[in-house]
């Protein structure tokens, strides 16, 4: 987990507002994204403690265009096999 260590001395620390951007900033570099309901908008819920991106709802399927393709691919010398969204050049 990222962080930005509080200042403790110094004429910085006497204000308390560094603290707070920290805070803030620590927030920010843990955020959580969730992908939204059909019925909520995008938006940055953000606060000293947590911060939540909230993607746009959707259906959920595939972006447009593309398609799940099963894949092998090596891996320190081992097959590995998996899936990926590829979208295929149309002619």
């Amino acid at each position: 987990m990222a962080r930005i260590e509080e200042i403790k001395s110094g004429s910085l620390a006497k204000s308390k507002k560094l603290n707070e951007v920290i805070r803030y900033l620590n927030s920010l570099l843990n955020a959580k994204v969730r992908e939204g309901s059909s019925t909520e908008s995008p938006q940055l819920v953000a606060g000293e403690i947590s911060t939540e991106i909230i993607t746009t709802g959707g259906s959920g399927g595939l972006p447009e265009g593309y398609e799940e393709t099963a894949v092998t691919l090596c891996q320190n010398g081992s097959p590995v096999t998996g899936s990926i969204l590829f979208n295929p050049d149309t002619p």
